[in-house]
């Protein structure tokens, strides 16, 4: 399989790259909304891996100014005005922000437009990967 893994932290991105290590599949990565957006306008993938703050902005507190920078939100209206009827729409949408109101509201997003999507936490996504591409011992017959 093929994966978009879209976070702004090169941390989470190196981790995840380690996930995939012997899985046999392959990830792109993109920091921002802009360079999720030249992605997925472009290329298939059968999950993307989306987070909501996507830049250091997103999650300070500047007294006076809202929305600085793109969110996974941003991203998410995106995904349901360009791809719902595209052949690159992907079969799934993991959404691993560990912020609870911002990944509630891409979920709120993608779900009524019928996109695929699950909510689960950036901690959980080794466990996640690890089940779904976990290859079946044969079965020993005598």
């Amino acid at each position: 399989m093929h994966f978009l893994f879209v976070d702004d932290m090169p941390v989470r991105q190196k981790a995840f790259q380690q996930f995939l290590l012997g899985t046999g599949n392959t990830a792109d990565y993109a920091i921002d909304y802009e360079s999720a957006i030249d992605l997925l306008g472009t290329t298939y993938y059968d999950i993307l891996f989306l987070d909501h703050d996507l830049s250091e902005e997103d999650i300070m507190c500047v007294p006076g100014l809202t929305n600085i920078g793109k969110t996974g939100t941003d991203l998410a209206c995106w995904i349901v005005q360009t791809m719902t009827g595209s052949p690159l729409r992907p079969k799934f949408i993991i959404l691993h922000s560990l912020n609870p109101v911002g990944s509630e509201n891409m979920a709120n997003v993608l779900s009524r437009s019928f996109f695929k999507c699950y909510r689960i936490p950036f901690h959980n996504l080794g466990d996640m990967i690890n089940r779904m591409t976990a290859t079946p011992v044969a079965e020993v017959h005598h």
